[in-house]
């Protein structure tokens, strides 16, 4: 009896195993090719035609693999159990994405991690080359007659250093210390942000808990800064600026919803979701026509969070010109405001950290236009030429800081984060 038993379990097995290996064979054989993957968030190579060339042999099977790979019957399922089994056991699924205490997640971008933990100053040489950077867009500026900032947007690792995982050190000097440093003593402007935001956070969260940027009350507490340094630097007309923060009071709480940026790199958006966020009130979405909401986190697509008496437009061949140069960070758009604060133009080079100022600096400006790209030297003649702006802002997130563009180079391989 116990051996049949046994018989009839070893049948069961097989059976199950068999089941499980021939059912996603099957699906990716039957069913048609998926296009997108919700799970990972990207496009899927689909069936390649002509399947085979025999002039580029190696190049077809390849365009095979991939297409074999992003098809296979159940890889979102098993791409989200193999998360799921990592978030049990306290691990990340992929390095691009640390957990930190009490559910905040961060982004494992090595030029943060360097930054935070003090693992390697920036050389003598690389300093001067990123001081530099300043000193020319400065100088370029001034000789049209508009003033140039320099904005540096903290990192969240430095903000939230508490909640980074335990084999992470937060170890000033860090390399932005540095750079600040030597900018402050050859006086050239700059707005270093991160003590006023840290500072906000006795009030209300400045950083989604699943996202890696700010969310409406760190960014309220950034712009006055921003703002403050404008007038200093043109106190005549800059005079007019508001510099008052709006605070807790100007904050209402969106609910509960799916997780942020880093949730979506784990693949678990839906598993960690972004508790109730700050959003800043008297603002609202303006999309193009056509555009729908996106099921996810914080976002409408191509969409701009304005103040209710701000409109905008998106720039596809910015101002009309001819002679534009390429874009290496692609969009630019630009808003109006018939109530703004002042009169004048602005211009802001940026990274996705402006995205939650554009509400605050388009009221305070009749005329803005926000160009996602580094600060590249023909790229500022180009845009300032066709603005003719009153002020230019350039703003990086700390991690960006020394990439291409600002002089030194991103920093060397190392083996991690210093532990405790």
């Amino acid at each position: 009896m116990r051996t049949r038993a046994f018989r009839s379990f070893d049948l069961a097995a097989v059976a199950l195993l068999a089941v499980v290996l021939a059912t996603p064979l099957a699906l990716f054989l039957t069913r048609p090719d998926r296009t997108t993957s919700e799970v990972e968030g990207r496009k899927l190579r689909t069936r390649p035609q002509p399947w085979l060339e025999a002039r580029d042999l190696r190049s077809s099977l390849a365009r095979l693999e991939g297409w074999f790979d992003d098809q296979f019957g159940l890889r979102d399922a098993w791409i989200r159990l193999d998360a799921q089994l990592h978030l049990w056991i306290g691990a990340s699924p992929t390095s691009k994405a640390l957990l930190g205490r009490d559910g905040f997640l961060f982004l494992g971008d090595e030029a943060a991690l360097v930054n935070v933990g003090g693992l390697r100053p920036l050389t003598e040489s690389e300093l001067q080359e990123a001081v530099e950077h300043v000193r020319v867009r400065r100088d370029d500026l001034a000789a049209r007659g508009i003033p140039y900032l320099l904005v540096i947007a903290p990192d969240k690792h430095g903000v939230y250093r508490d909640a980074l995982p335990s084999r992470v050190a937060a170890r000033p000097p860090s390399r932005t210390d540095q750079f600040v440093e030597r900018l402050r003593h050859h006086d050239l402007p700059v707005v270093d942000l991160r003590g006023a935001v840290e500072d906000a956070r006795s009030e209300a969260p400045t950083y989604y808990r699943t996202d890696t940027h700010w969310n409406g009350h760190g960014a309220d507490a950034a712009q006055v800064e921003i703002l403050r340094a404008i007038r200093r630097l043109v106190p005549d007309w800059g005079a007019a600026l508001p510099t008052d923060r709006r605070g807790p009071e100007g904050l209402a709480f969106a609910p509960e919803g799916p997780g942020g940026g880093l949730a979506h790199l784990l693949h678990l958006a839906d598993r960690l979701r972004e508790p109730p966020r700050p959003v800043l009130r008297g603002t609202t979405e303006m999309c193009p026509p056509g555009v729908r909401a996106r099921q996810r986190f914080n976002a409408k697509p191509n969409c701009r969070s304005l103040a209710r008496q701000c409109t905008w437009h998106r720039i596809e061949n910015p101002f009309g010109l001819r002679d534009q140069p390429p874009l290496p960070g692609g969009a630019a758009f630009e808003t109006r405001c018939a109530d703004a604060a002042t009169d004048r133009t602005l211009l802001v080079f940026r990274d996705s950290f402006a995205s939650e100022l554009v509400p605050h600096l388009s009221a305070a400006f009749s005329r803005a236009a926000f160009v996602w790209t580094p600060a590249r030297r023909d790229l500022v003649a180009f845009f300032t030429k066709a603005l003719e702006p009153d002020v230019v802002i350039e703003q990086r997130v700390e991690r960006l800081l020394f990439r291409a563009d600002m002089g030194a180079p991103r920093p060397r391989e190392t083996s991690g984060a210093r532990s405790d």
